[in-house]
């Protein structure tokens, strides 16, 4: 069975990285010199984000393709912020913008927020009703406290 171009193509970039010379992979991959060229070039193209593009752009595409900020920021040599904020903008152009709110939001409280909806969600309590009754007997909880604070300050003041 012939292989597929794709197939031909992932054995190009393979051989190419792996060491071996253009003319020793066009025997094995039994295709022309100018064909590796054209392979080799598109895929270091794909891998360096075209460099004519700005710097947002790049880290958008790499985002696109699942890279982190983490790798973001070492393939593209930027401070520890910047990919950050690219990030965000990136969620955003996606509408996934929510997320990012969420983020902002929580800060360094996300892993009690995840603690929190991982063991509701283990004990099957995600359920609208309970999550509504645990809302109300909050806002009660805050009356509550509210009132005990009056006393305290009423008997205070005597």
């Amino acid at each position: 069975m012939k292989p597929t171009r794709q197939q031909k193509e992932k054995l190009v970039i393979s051989l190419a990285e792996n060491g071996y010379t253009t003319r020793e992979i066009a025997k094995i991959a039994k295709i022309s010199l100018r064909e590796i060229g054209k392979i080799l070039k598109n895929h270091n193209e794909e891998e360096h984000y075209d460099e004519k593009l700005s710097i947002s752009s790049r880290a958008f595409l790499m985002f696109q393709s699942g890279k982190d900020p983490l790798d973001v920021a070492i393939q593209l040599s930027l401070d520890a912020d910047t990919p950050k904020n690219l990030y965000r903008n990136y969620l955003k152009l996606c509408n996934l913008d929510v997320y990012s709110h969420l983020l902002d939001e929580l800060g360094p409280d996300l892993p009690k927020f995840l603690d929190l909806y991982r063991t509701l969600k283990n004990n099957g309590l995600l359920k609208s009703e309970f999550i509504q009754d645990l809302i109300n007997q909050s806002k009660t909880l805050d009356v509550t406290r509210s009132e005990l604070r009056e006393l305290i300050d009423d008997l205070t003041a005597v």
